[in-house]
């Protein structure tokens, strides 16, 4: 994918983004911890939404931030079918350049990347499912793979390999059962070491520090998207990936380039604004369903990024809007860069 010039041709660039929109044509559900309804049939409406909203609004970029259907799609045998309902919606875009995150329930659904990438089209020219393009001169957009050491990749694959011996050090319960007791014996930000989460791993974290260097060299912004969340107090600390403490320390160490860290999987949603870094967590179109407008616009120029919807309630952090952002019905989140 090569993003074009800014359709306006103003200041600003425009993403449309939405995170976990985790399709089913099933009825309503629960989620893993059987606390909140999942409306599965719902999100796809919301999408719906979204791509009229994001053609009335005009966009250069759509971002679907992962999982794009829900994991029970494999056992109902509608995981092709299902992806195809939704990429309908998202070819309906006026904008061309769309991305597709990798989510674990994409990953549920399609052990094979080869044919994930068939379908979404998540690499890169190198193979990659962690990539990078230059949206404009200024402007560098990373979209990362937080599942590439994990447990979702086929049996005897080194990466796999690596995530169950790291799994066996970190968490004392057995992983790859059905998970009623994961998170036994677990505190803290250790709550992070389950199977619906994974890690970037050193090669990609090497990638990752060669793209900061190229940015800062051509005094480039730098917008970081992944669909698991790198920072604890930007969700609940379950839904975080492993080496986040990496992954923190090389952003922050090219703060002046970076300017936001944009992210799905917790659909509680989360902010943290933490050494210049804006670090926000969307909301999942599954809360609300039809009733909701879990989908947004990001604008991004020299001075501040926006993030504008026509319910920010529904795909915001509530304690973001109420601490800073208090108006009722806003429509629009000013963060400074």
């Amino acid at each position: 994918m090569e993003a074009d010039a800014p359709r306006g041709g103003g200041d600003s660039y425009g993403i449309g983004v939405i995170a976990d929109v985790q399709y089913a044509d099933a009825p309503d559900g629960m989620n893993f911890a059987r606390t909140t309804v999942r409306h599965f049939r719902g999100a796809l409406r919301v999408l719906e939404r979204a791509v009229d909203y994001w053609n009335e609004s005009g966009v250069d970029l759509v971002a679907n931030l992962g999982d794009t259907i829900d994991g029970r799609c494999s056992g109902l045998k509608q995981s092709e079918r299902s992806t195809a309902e939704v990429l309908r919606e998202f070819d309906r875009c006026g904008c061309e350049n769309v991305v597709h995150l990798i989510g674990n329930h994409d990953l549920y659904n399609f052990r094979s990347r080869d044919e994930l990438h068939r379908r979404l089209r998540t690499r890169g020219a190198d193979g990659q499912e962690y990539r990078s393009f230059s949206a404009r001169a200024d402007l560098r957009i990373l979209l990362l793979d937080p599942y590439r050491i994990s447990l979702l990749w086929p049996a005897g694959h080194p990466c796999r390999e690596e995530a169950r011996a790291l799994l066996s050090q970190r968490n004392p319960n057995a992983v790859e059962g059905t998970g009623e007791n994961w998170f036994d014996g677990l505190n803290g930000d250790e709550r992070r070491f389950v199977p619906f989460n994974g890690g970037l791993g050193r090669e990609q974290l090497g990638w990752l520090r060669g793209e900061l260097e190229s940015a800062r060299a051509m005094q480039q912004r730098v917008l970081l998207l992944t669909h698991v969340p790198v920072h604890p107090r930007a969700c609940d600390g379950t839904t975080m990936v492993w080496d986040f403490e990496e992954v923190l320390s090389l952003v922050e160490e090219y703060r002046e380039s970076v300017v936001a860290v944009l992210a799905g999987h917790d659909h509680k949603g989360g902010y943290v604004h933490e050494r210049g870094i804006h670090h926000v967590t969307f909301k999942s179109p599954l809360n609300l369903g039809d009733t909701g407008s879990c989908f947004g616009r990001i604008e991004i120029d020299k001075r501040e990024l926006r993030i504008r919807g026509p319910r920010l309630a529904d795909l915001l952090d509530q304690g973001l809007l109420d601490r800073e952002f208090p108006e009722p019905g806003l429509e629009c989140v000013r963060l400074p860069l």
